[in-house]
């Protein structure tokens, strides 16, 4: 006897209930990238759909401003201080799957809810974790269909949301290729030079670095040139249950998703994360396929990983512990 349409409806309903309360923090919370944007108010936010995710950019100042006296000439001469970076959503899908002899073997109601939330559980982790370690990556992955992770918005070569850094060097990010150990030396540079001025051109706010992520290895390296009473935990990520610590008001964490040797230096203001609102963790109904005994639904995600000003991020290979 297949599985009734009533059970398919309960499992519809628990499903959807559980997507909208717990998905995204539970995804999102993962991973230290993740969970800082996310406590910053960076994720988890929507935009409003098409083929293509729009984001404004200023490049450079107004010229026209002038101090004058009197009746001085006024300068009006036409500006073209906006840019577009222009991204292109990806999805993600995770399937919950219920055949029916394992669903007859779990009698009564409440063992098939347990059984379908472990389904549920099983398919957040997998979203979780294939999402987290595509934001580390550039992309390119399953043929371009991945998420456009870090490896490409904190580079200072290649064309990044349709913008070519060899022709716009203000879309390049800070990058320090030096093979050295693990140092406050080259971190404290590489915060200033992400912090920068507002005079090098562009009429944004300085950059503030408030995120650095690291390899385990490298994370332990630095750790162990504090002292011990230097050894601050970071507030944002310390509240989600992280342990990291602070450099130049940086918090420090590290990810098992990191490449050997690199650091990715953020600012959280100018990246997000936004999705698509119609599959925003999404889910659809329990459906039983033609030619199965078996009960379907998916979750849905579909977004990107935007930035708006990658000169205030930056990248540091080739370190050692």
């Amino acid at each position: 006897m297949a599985m009734s349409n009533q059970f398919s409806e309960l499992a519809t309903t628990t499903l959807r209930k559980y997507a909208s309360l717990n998905l995204a923090n539970q995804v999102f919370n993962a991973d230290p990238l993740f969970a800082f944007l996310f406590a910053k108010g960076q994720a988890g936010g929507t935009y409003d759909g098409g083929e293509f995710i729009s984001e404004p950019l200023m490049y450079k100042k107004n010229d026209t401003v002038s101090s004058y006296s009197g009746y001085d000439e006024l300068n009006n001469t036409p500006q073209d201080t906006a840019a577009t970076a222009v991204f292109s959503p990806k999805s993600y899908s995770a399937s919950i799957t219920l055949d029916g002899e394992t669903m007859r073997k779990n009698s009564g109601e409440a063992a098939k809810i347990n059984l379908l939330k472990s389904k549920i559980k099983q398919a957040e982790m997998s979203l979780r974790d294939d999402l987290s370690e595509d934001s580390y990556l550039d992309g390119t992955g399953n043929s371009s269909k991945d998420i456009t992770g870090l490896a490409a918005a904190c580079s200072a070569s290649g064309t990044y949301a349709d913008i070519s850094r060899s022709t716009y060097s203000w879309w390049a990010a800070q990058s320090d290729a030096t093979a050295v150990a693990m140092d406050t030396g080259w971190m404290r540079t590489m915060i200033n030079d992400i912090r920068g001025s507002s005079a090098m051109g562009a009429p944004d706010m300085v950059g503030v670095c408030d995120l650095i992520i690291c390899s385990q290895t490298l994370y332990e390296s630095f750790e162990a040139l504090l002292e011990p009473h230097l050894r601050v935990q970071g507030a944002t990520l310390g509240a989600l249950g992280w342990e990291t610590l602070k450099f130049k008001g940086a918090e420090l964490a590290f990810s098992e998703y990191m490449p050997s040797g690199t650091c990715y230096f953020i600012s959280s203001e100018y990246m997000k994360v936004v999705a698509h609102p119609e599959a925003n963790f999404s889910t659809d109904e329990f459906q039983k396929p033609v030619n199965q005994d078996a009960q379907v639904a998916h979750i849905y995600w579909m977004g990107e990983l935007v930035v708006n000003n990658c000169r205030r991020l930056g990248v540091a290979t080739n370190k050692t512990a």
